[in-house]
C-alpha cells in the first residue's frame, strides 16, 4: 500500500511540472540563425486533394507562388514501423505511395506544401512573425475557400536554428562558452567537451497552457560549403484537434514560447554576438 502511494505521488508530481520559459523581451537577430521555419497544419483526409491536380488552389496562390513541383513520398511498414523507403528488404509489410505538391515563390524563400491530409509554410529566409504569419494566413485562406477542412487534428510550428561560430566571429570559443549546460549536457564538460565529434539528444515536454507540446531535438551539424561543425536547435511546437478559429491564438502563444526558448538556451556572448534589435 505503501509503495503504491509513492508511485501516486511521484505521478502528481510529475504532472505540476509544466514547461514555460523565462519571460524575455522580445528581439530580433541582425545575425539570424534560423534556417528555416515551418508550419504544417494537419487535418482529417481530404481525398481530392490527391486525386484531381489542385488547379483552383494553383490559380489562387500562382501570383506569390509561382513555381509548382509535384512530390511522391515513398514509404514502407515493417512490423508496425513506418520508415523512408531506403533500400528493398524482405521484411516488409506494406508500402504506401502519397502525393504532395509543392508550390514555391520566386526568390525561393518560400515554399507551400500541400498533401492530402496537411498544408505546410515554409519559410527558409525568416525575417519576423508578422511577416510570416501575413503569408500563412493567405495560404490557409486559400486551403478553407477550395477543401473546407473541418478541423486541424495537429497544429505545430516548427524553427530550425544554426549556430555557426565562424559567421559571427566566435570561431575561437568552445560551445560550453555560447549555450547553457542544460542543453549541452556532456559537452559542457570543459575537458570532455572538445573531444566530442557528435552529438544527439531529443526532448518532449508539455506547455504552460495546458494543451501544447515542445519536442526539443539538438545535434552537431556540418555546413555544407566548410563543413565547419555547428550546432542544430529543432523545436517542435504542436498540439491536437483544434477548432479552425482558435489557430491565431494558439501559433502566437508557440511564436511567443519559441523566441522565449532560444533566449532561455544561450549565453550572453552569444547572444550580444547576434546583434539583437528591439521590437
Amino acid at each position: 500500500m505503501q509503495e503504491c502511494e509513492g508511485v501516486e505521488y511521484i505521478q502528481m508530481n510529475w504532472l505540476r511540472w509544466i514547461m514555460t520559459f523565462p519571460e524575455h523581451e522580445r528581439i530580433i537577430y541582425a545575425k539570424n540563425p534560423l534556417d528555416r521555419v515551418i508550419c504544417q497544419l494537419k487535418f482529417p483526409t481530404i481525398l481530392k486533394i490527391e486525386t484531381d491536380t489542385p488547379s483552383e488552389f494553383q490559380d489562387l496562390v500562382r501570383k506569390e507562388f509561382p513555381g509548382y513541383e509535384p512530390k511522391h513520398d515513398h514509404q514502407i511498414k515493417v512490423h508496425g514501423i513506418i520508415n523512408e523507403i531506403n533500400s528493398e528488404t524482405s521484411e516488409v509489410l506494406e508500402k504506401s505511395t502519397s502525393k504532395r505538391h509543392m508550390f514555391t515563390s520566386l526568390d525561393k524563400n518560400w515554399q507551400i506544401s500541400l498533401a492530402k491530409n496537411f498544408v505546410a509554410l515554409t519559410c527558409f529566409n525568416y525575417e519576423r512573425w508578422e511577416v510570416f504569419k501575413e503569408r500563412l494566413d493567405f495560404v490557409t485562406e486559400k486551403v478553407i475557400q477550395i477543401y473546407e477542412p473541418a478541423i486541424y487534428t495537429r497544429v505545430g510550428l516548427r524553427y530550425i536554428d544554426v549556430f555557426n561560430r565562424s559567421n559571427i566571429g566566435l570561431e575561437k570559443y568552445e560551445w560550453n562558452d555560447l549555450l547553457e549546460p542544460y542543453v549541452l549536457g556532456l559537452l559542457s564538460e570543459p575537458k570532455l567537451g572538445s573531444t566530442i565529434s557528435a552529438c544527439g539528444s531529443a526532448y518532449e515536454m508539455p506547455l504552460d497552457n495546458g494543451y501544447g507540446s515542445v519536442r526539443i531535438a539538438t545535434s552537431f551539424v556540418n555546413h555544407l560549403e566548410t563543413s565547419e561543425i555547428c550546432y542544430m536547435v529543432d523545436s517542435d511546437f504542436w498540439m491536437e484537434n483544434l477548432q479552425l478559429e482558435r489557430i491565431d491564438e494558439q501559433l502566437e502563444y508557440f511564436h511567443i514560447e519559441a523566441s522565449r526558448l532560444i533566449q532561455w538556451m544561450i549565453k550572453d556572448k552569444l547572444h550580444r554576438a547576434m546583434e539583437p534589435e528591439s521590437l
